[in-house]
């Protein structure tokens, strides 16, 4: 059942930040922020099999979802310039991304708990990484040699994930925010579930008519970093043996690989 009188989707989108030069660098402190409204999701209006033995269940629109993103980001970077003989830049984001309702999936979030999306808690919202690190860096060698490399380190994805803790079926399951798991970085800490370095060698040819070409060697996940993903997040009952698979990874992003 779709309500022919739904509000159009809205955001209200705020940034702001301040920019410092200092030696040779520069460093950089910013906020964004999102507030969306009217967003849409589908509830039930019947129990299942509640409407005789042709149909199942009926839905209805319910366009109260809400969303709530903040974002501070510090960046520190020293350009290359031709008087300089490397460069680079160093960003950390911290993020919180909230909902009321389901942002990503309008069929998701079915929980008996709550019939209607303004009787559902706000709760994080899927696909929200909380800390990301982004480091980047460039050196100029001698006989025209470049040298570059980026690493990325995040600590993961959230993901939608149901919990039948109480028993399966209608009821019984409801879903819950999915957090994966980190893995020590460097053999420090258990922060980060991602990790990755990408490296490049690079160097100028002369040609004809005062041009220049390039060979580049790429070597992408450098230290072959383990970057799983799809986890298994769902919640056996508790009169039967807890989910062997929980955690466990049904994807991964690409290992060690060399460009030319």
């Amino acid at each position: 059942l779709v309500a022919n009188d739904l509000r159009p989707p809205r955001s209200q989108q705020t940034s702001v930040g301040i920019r410092q030069g200092i030696g040779g660098g520069l460093v950089t402190v910013s906020y964004n922020g999102i507030r969306g409204t009217n967003g849409m999701n589908y509830v039930r209006v019947s129990g299942w099999g509640g409407l005789g033995p042709n149909y199942s269940t009926a839905f209805a629109t319910d366009d109260r979802v809400r969303t709530w993103y903040d974002a501070l980001q510090l960046q520190i970077e020293r350009p290359l310039r031709a008087d300089t003989r490397w460069g680079g830049s160093l960003a950390y984001t911290a993020a919180r991304a909230r909902e009321q309702g389901q942002s990503t999936d309008i069929f998701w979030g079915f929980d008996d708990r709550f019939p209607t999306v303004a009787d559902r808690p706000i709760l994080r919202a899927p696909g929200n990484q909380a800390h990301t690190i982004v480091a980047n860096a460039i050196a100029l060698l001698p006989y025209d040699l470049r040298v570059s490399g980026i690493v990325s380190l995040g600590t993961g994805l959230t993901a939608n994930a149901t919990n039948a803790s109480r028993g399966r079926g209608p009821f019984n399951e409801f879903t819950y925010v999915y957090e994966p798991p980190t893995r020590p970085f460097l053999g420090v800490g258990r922060v980060f579930n991602t990790q990755n370095l990408d490296l490049r060698v690079e160097k100028g040819i002369p040609v004809v008519g005062g041009q220049t070409a390039s060979l580049a060697l790429d070597l992408f996940n450098a230290f072959n970093s383990r970057n799983f993903g799809c986890f298994d997040g769902f919640i056996n009952p508790t009169a039967e043996r807890p989910n062997a698979n929980f955690n466990r990874p049904n994807c991964a992003a690409l290992g060690r690989r060399v460009q030319v």
